[in-house]
């Protein structure tokens, strides 16, 4: 649930474990206005996966593992989430970071 996300600092590296195919994690971070950020997430042993960038304004990107990063500079200061999920069954570990990128 997404109301339930950990919020986690910019510049944190968080490590975690996908349990099964059913298991969503859900992370957050609050952004500043005008400041650009950088996504990355290291499979570890989760080969296969999803992940979705929501937006406090509803809008969102979805990629799936084959795409390991994402950039964005924020429109607000709000709330955004990271929802990351298994692709065709894979289970395992992997790192999550969120910086802040020097435009």
């Amino acid at each position: 649930n997404a109301a339930l996300a950990t919020e986690i600092p910019v510049g944190t590296i968080v490590e975690a474990t996908i349990n099964d195919d059913l298991d969503i994690d859900f992370f957050s971070i609050q952004e500043e206005l005008g400041k650009k950020y950088q996504l990355v997430i290291e499979g570890g042993t989760l080969e296969e996966f999803n992940f979705r960038v929501v937006f406090s304004d509803g809008g969102f990107w979805k990629f799936d593992s084959t795409r390991r990063d994402f950039s964005w500079t924020a429109g607000t200061s709000d709330i955004v989430t990271i929802a990351i999920q298994s692709l065709n069954s894979s289970v395992g570990t992997y790192t999550l970071m969120i910086t802040a990128v020097n435009n």
